[in-house]
């Protein structure tokens, strides 16, 4: 068996060679089909070997099948050799009617073919007993490509060197059903879809019985190949893979073996093609059967049906019916829930803002880290107002909220300042239950609270004032707190206090423009691009401050 097809595809079909899969492979200039003389050159050498015959397997493209196809008319004539063409097509993204005369057009699923194909050259049939003759080969390809389908889709088009990009989409566009060329396929989306919408879009497709020649009901076994076309990181395509096997279940179908990876790429293109293959007990021995293509790893795509596998994710803190408030010093209960709420609906607001200033020093994710944090404590609020048993918030809670809910570095630290608050909290409690505090009492606890929290982030962040950190904010809070109790009696109005403090964070997180990075991620990022903007960790600290203030003063 030989194939081949134009260079940029890699790993088709050099990825193919190998026990178990073809004996040679031609590949032509970029995107452009072999030359006859080079598929003559091989059909030639490899006869030597396979005096029997030779299959050329090929996807379904014009230059590939005239080139593939006169060269086995020469070698007929020429050298006497018993040599077949097989064109290959799997694309169902176009109806029937309209791919009538030029056929379907070959995607990733000739990966499946070739490795069942490659089973039979090597190992023969046991129901033949015998290895298969040519005839029998070809008629074995195509009954196993009526079994194949798939469909495609991008964010990108491939960028060709030498000759650039092949098409564009907006940032908001998504090509569906294109070819591994680049070509356009039969819709272009207005709006960015999620992975699962994607493969339910792609699934739609294979089930379509006016595009595609697949039967699928429920109960039918089905082989997944899930193919990236170059572009995708593993962790998308591995969204992609769990995604698509949670929808086919969904449908009914027995999803018996998944391969992801990358098997017929396009370059650069930012997309992925889904394959569907139905199998039985046969067909599945011939995937499973061992080869050394490099380019299929059949050791892992078995799906392990003997134990049933679960998905733990925890959305909220364990709530317990028996928490109660504890009192925070200068806080009601109910103002300690309406300071909350205004400072997550802030940070919301400037999810944006903080992503964008956090791309010039980091990974431009801040923004997205910190909305996590705020929805989830809002819904925990929310499953309050309902009458929710255990849902007494604290400052420990909303500190394990955002441990589970924000991760990273923001997570973290908000975490670790809140559970220290907290400790102060109850320390307090425990020393001076139901006492009240004046004034300059509860800046005073306020004060050495936050001075604590401070302290304890620095041990682990190993930040320190200056380094241009989401600290520097709470450093210059404390200086006005420090100024509150040494400059007055402490009989300062709530208003007053509140707007000073506001007004101490906001200079805070200003100052950090001016500062260079000594700690965390930003610290390895050059100078000049963070240069003149505020830390943004800082930023999403002072607004939630200044948000607090607003609740005390307005």
């Amino acid at each position: 068996m030989i194939s081949g097809a134009g260079s940029g595809h890699e790993p088709l079909c050099h990825g193919f060679l190998g026990s178990g899969g073809i004996s040679a492979s031609v590949a032509g200039q970029v995107f452009a089909s072999p030359s006859t003389g080079q598929v003559v050159e091989a059909i030639k050498i490899i006869s030597n070997f396979s005096p029997q015959g030779i299959l050329l397997v090929v996807n379904n493209y014009t230059g590939d099948r005239l080139n593939f196809g006169l060269a086995a008319e020469q070698v007929r004539v020429e050298h006497g050799i018993h040599c077949k063409l097989f064109c290959f097509g799997d694309d169902v993204c176009f109806p029937r009617e309209k791919v009538k005369k030029t056929g379907r057009r070959g995607l990733a699923g000739c990966t499946l073919l070739v490795k069942c194909l490659g089973h039979l050259v090597y190992h023969g049939s046991n129901e033949v007993g015998r290895p298969l003759s040519l005839e029998e080969l070809y008629s074995s390809a195509e009954s196993l490509s009526s079994r194949i389908a798939t469909m495609s889709v991008s964010l990108t088009s491939c960028d060709i060197p030498g000759s650039g990009i092949s098409f564009h989409l907006k940032e908001n566009e998504m090509e569906l059903g294109l070819g591994i060329h680049g070509e356009a396929g039969f819709k272009r989306t207005t709006s960015l879809m999620s992975s699962k919408e994607v493969v339910q879009t792609l699934l739609d497709s294979m089930m379509d019985e006016s595009k595609s020649h697949l039967k699928l009901n429920p109960k039918t076994r089905v082989v997944l190949l899930v193919n990236n076309t170059g572009g995708l990181s593993n962790f998308d395509l591995n969204v992609v893979s769990m995604d698509s096997v949670k929808e086919c279940e969904s449908r009914g179908l027995i999803v018996e073996r998944v391969l992801s990876g990358t098997f017929v790429s396009s370059f650069s293109m930012n997309g992925v093609s889904l394959s569907i293959m139905i199998v039985d007990d046969k067909v599945l021995e011939m995937i499973d059967s061992e080869t050394e293509m490099p380019a299929f790893n059949t050791k892992f795509n078995k799906i392990n049906r003997d134990h049933e596998y679960k998905l733990v994710q925890e959305n909220v803190v364990n709530l317990d019916s028996n928490v109660e408030w504890i009192p925070i010093p200068g806080l009601s209960q109910e103002k300690f829930n309406e300071i909350l709420t205004a400072a997550c609906h802030s940070l919301l607001k400037i999810e944006d803002l903080l992503n964008q200033l956090d791309k010039l020093g980091g990974d431009g994710d801040t923004g997205l880290t910190i909305r996590k944090g705020a929805q989830a404590v809002l819904k925990f609020l929310s499953q309050g107002n309902q009458g929710n048993h255990g849902t007494v918030p604290s400052l420990l809670k909303i500190g394990q909220i955002c441990s589970l809910e924000m991760g990273g570095t923001s997570g973290a630290i908000y975490s670790l300042l809140l559970t220290c608050l907290h400790g102060c909290v109850k320390d307090y409690t425990q020393e001076s239950p139901g006492k009240q505090l004046t004034h300059k009492q509860v800046i005073l606890f306020w004060k050495n609270s936050v001075m604590t929290a401070v302290k304890t982030v620095g041990k682990y962040s190993w930040a320190e004032e200056g380094d241009r950190t989401m600290l520097d904010t709470l450093f210059h809070v404390l200086k006005c707190l420090d100024g509150l109790l040494m400059d007055s009696d402490g009989q300062e109005d709530t208003k007053t206090i509140w707007s000073k403090v506001s007004e101490a964070a906001v200079s805070g997180s200003e100052a950090t423009s001016f500062m260079k990075s000594k700690a965390g991620r930003s610290s390895y990022a050059n100078h000049e691009l963070i240069k003149g903007n505020p830390d943004p960790g800082a930023v999403g600290l002072s607004h939630l401050i200044t948000a607090v203030a607003k609740v005390f003063i307005e």
